[in-house]
């Protein structure tokens, strides 16, 4: 069976730095020719538009505050009530949600998190849309099977925290062990637990040689914290490195990623999505 491909429309501009990521995240996943632009919501609930777009899935992309008005999230919900909503906002509008209630809380997720909203509401739409291929013929009792529910527009704050983190474990193909390098020990033992909930084996520092992906806690960042991130990168070249901070912007993920790290990832967002780094990472072939 072929693997339905849900319609998603990507709303607002692409072009800020810190949204590259969310596009090659919906890119990889769909692919470019599935991928629906509107420059904004008068755009999207036009009717001419309207009729050529019928999204399973928005994704908003919200670079300041105020960007969009009542209004707008108001037309885009009543235009398309069926259709899933991401809005996936940078550091500037943090404080939206408790200085201003535009958007509903639960399609609110910041740019570092997205890949696991993504990943998690696409799948239920997969799951939707598999269910209606296999669906049983007419006049039988028989139900096709159904996934967890999508998340609503009046979730509270305890069931978006649900929906986002309490999936389940999951077990991961066969890849390499990791190492995760912090001086925060709670941070450090969450992430470490949560990758070992994988079946990945956790090395030690001193122990790092033969791992396949390290994830390197960049905070404090000086030159020392630097220094260390490149000597890391020198001495295991073929080793996945991501860089992780509290809080990142464009030019300072540049910086990371010139001292050598492959990825950056934030230590705020799901830990589901910080773990999916090293499990997309191909086993490699290390001395023992």
């Amino acid at each position: 069976m072929v693997e339905p491909s849900p319609d998603i429309v990507l709303l607002g501009d692409p072009r800020p730095g810190q949204f590259e990521p969310i596009v090659e995240t919906i890119h990889n996943a769909v692919g470019r020719a599935a991928l629906g632009r509107a420059a904004d919501v008068p755009e999207l609930c036009e009717p001419t538009t309207g009729a050529r777009l019928h999204p399973d899935m928005i994704v908003v992309l919200q670079a300041w505050p105020d960007e969009y008005s009542t209004a707008d999230v108001n037309s885009l919900i009543a235009q398309f009530p069926r259709a899933r909503i991401i809005c996936c906002f940078g550091p500037w509008c943090d404080s939206d949600g408790r200085s201003r209630s535009i958007w509903p809380l639960a399609v609110r997720v910041p740019a570092a998190s997205f890949a696991s909203r993504f990943e998690h509401e696409l799948a239920l739409l997969r799951a939707r849309a598999e269910a209606r291929q296999v669906a049983p013929p007419a006049g039988s009792s028989a139900r096709a099977p159904t996934a967890d529910g999508p998340l609503p527009l009046t979730a509270s704050r305890t069931e978006i925290f649900d929906f986002d983190y309490h999936r389940g474990p999951e077990r991961s193909a066969a890849h390499g062990p990791a190492a995760v390098i912090s001086p925060d020990r709670a941070w450090r033992e969450m992430l470490d637990a949560a990758l070992a909930a994988r079946g990945i084996e956790i090395l030690e520092e001193t122990g790092m040689a033969r791992a396949t992906v390290v994830f390197f806690d960049v905070d404090p960042w000086n030159e020392l914290s630097a220094a260390r991130l490149t000597a890391i990168r020198q001495a295991q070249s073929a080793t996945r490195l991501i860089a992780c901070t509290g809080f990142s912007h464009p030019q300072f993920e540049a910086s990371l990623r010139d001292a050598g790290a492959d990825d950056v990832r934030s230590k705020l967002q799901p830990l589901a999505g910080v773990v999916r780094e090293a499990t997309a990472v191909r086993p490699l072939q290390v001395p023992g």
